[in-house]
């Protein structure tokens, strides 16, 4: 961001390129961290609630739909911050459900590995309950 405003080296003659890859760095900053905050806490919010309506069953439904939930919001948020205005508005949709697709095959598919944490963590392959403190 910063070397977008600062002169050229001598002799080179590709600034021109560096300043429209790099000047729009600000936005994908931005784009990136309010979407990654607001997707975590959406996150949480959603795994919360499943949990609360399905109990100690059905880690795969709250573990998927909670990430499933929050990496829609997330893409959206993204695409929309960092490039609103720079590519055309009817094409952030299309970039918002290409991702989002790709998100929810890596959700599903890492399914089998929040499983394996539990159980290397609990020794169980469902949660037995929430942690008390002093166990």
């Amino acid at each position: 961001m910063v070397g977008t405003k600062l002169p050229p080296a001598p002799g080179w003659d590709l600034n021109a390129a560096y300043i429209s890859i790099f000047a729009s760095a600000g936005r994908m900053i931005v784009g990136s961290v309010t979407a990654t905050i607001f997707a975590q806490l959406l996150d949480i919010l959603v795994f919360v609630r499943v949990k609360r309506m399905t109990g100690q069953k059905g880690l795969w439904i709250r573990n998927n739909l909670s990430t499933m939930v929050a990496q829609f919001a997330d893409a959206s948020i993204f695409y929309s911050i960092a490039f609103y205005g720079v590519i055309p508005t009817s094409e952030i949709p299309k970039l918002v459900f290409g991702t989002y697709l790709v998100k929810v095959l890596l959700s599903i598919l890492g399914t089998p590995v929040v499983y394996l944490m539990v159980h290397r963590i609990t020794g169980h392959w469902t949660a037995r309950g929430d942690l008390v403190a002093g166990q």
